[in-house]
């Protein structure tokens, strides 16, 4: 059986507690994906562990929740284990409440009026849910009551930006992972270090590396004559110190008379191998890596301030397959 990746942004109700919506979230993933198990879903999670207290933006989360996973975090990384969860504050809320007026009211006025909007906030719209009172043959003087779903938009979400800076770290990694987790930082920090801003994300345009010569010698030297059979090549660890040595038990094999399995002649050569004393090459030439310059896209966030509320969770980890 395997592993797949998951990540789950979940509407958070009113006074609803974050164990109702994470319920919530693997019964419709059991509904969707069916309930035989092994989805790679949220379906397969029977728990949940916080990996941050603050609430963040939508993309801000998303972005720390992948490299959560990218990295293995042993809090999410168990496909049996627990989920991750991120309380996030998407840039607008619903708002379900009641509102009266007469049938020939602006009601957009009237709904702005009854949610007693925040400094910042505004209506991006409503939907009526139910009418309290039927507006059928309704006079333009009865008050007439709605229940109404409005989507507020919440101040301060910021202004996505991108752009493309040039960085270089020093030195040899171990794997174009490790280079480029590296190029990243410093992308970010770079970007980071003015006022106000959030990076998102970044991505590796190009890169150029600077490399030294690298000469090793291997230890003194030592020479083995090896007699191969019918054009295959001796072994030098069963070579003999002398080309006499050599010679004489060529010669001695050659006598030996043919047997029933050999179809041909054999003909035994000798050649002389040169290795350093303890096996290593004779002489080695490398590249060895100074220094990496590259161009990286960032794209992020100017004017953000935190994210004033909770208003979702994110679910995301690892879940079996």
């Amino acid at each position: 059986m395997g592993a797949d990746t998951f990540i789950e942004l979940c509407s958070y109700e009113n006074n609803e507690t974050i164990k109702a919506t994470f319920d919530k979230a693997v019964m419709n993933a059991g509904f969707e994906n069916g309930s035989g198990g092994y989805t790679g879903t949220i379906a397969e999670k029977g728990s949940f562990i916080k990996v941050s207290d603050k609430s963040m933006w939508v993309d801000e989360a998303m972005a720390f929740a992948k490299k959560l996973i990218n990295q293995g975090d042993p809090r999410i990384a168990d496909k049996w284990g627990p989920a991750g969860a991120i309380p996030v504050c998407r840039p607008y809320r619903t708002i379900e409440i009641m509102v009266s007026g007469y049938p020939n009211s602006n009601w957009d006025e009237v709904v702005s009026k009854e949610l007693h909007l925040k400094k910042g906030e505004t209506l991006i719209g409503w939907n009526s849910m139910m009418s309290a009172t039927s507006t059928n043959s309704i006079k333009s003087s009865s008050l007439v009551s709605k229940k109404v779903l409005a989507k507020v938009s919440l101040p301060e979400y910021g202004i996505k930006e991108t752009e493309t800076v040039n960085v270089q770290v020093q030195g040899h990694f171990d794997s174009n992972r490790d280079l480029y987790t590296e190029l990243e930082r410093a992308a970010k920090n770079k970007v980071a270090k003015r006022s106000g801003v959030t990076v998102l994300k970044t991505n590796l345009i190009e890169k150029e590396q600077k490399a030294k010569v690298v000469t090793t010698v291997g230890t003194k030297r030592s020479t083995r004559y090896v007699i191969g059979v019918n054009g295959t090549k001796g072994e030098f660890e069963k070579g003999f110190d002398t080309l006499a040595k050599a010679k004489a038990k060529a010669k001695e094999l050659a006598a030996e008379p043919m047997g029933l399995s050999d179809s041909s002649p054999k003909t035994y050569d000798i050649e002389a191998i040169v290795r350093s004393g303890d096996g290593s090459k004779l002489f080695t030439v490398s590249q060895e890596v100074i220094s990496t310059s590259a161009t990286v896209e960032v794209t992020f966030i100017k004017g953000r301030k935190e994210a004033p509320e909770t208003n979702a969770w994110l679910f995301f980890g690892w879940a079996s397959s």
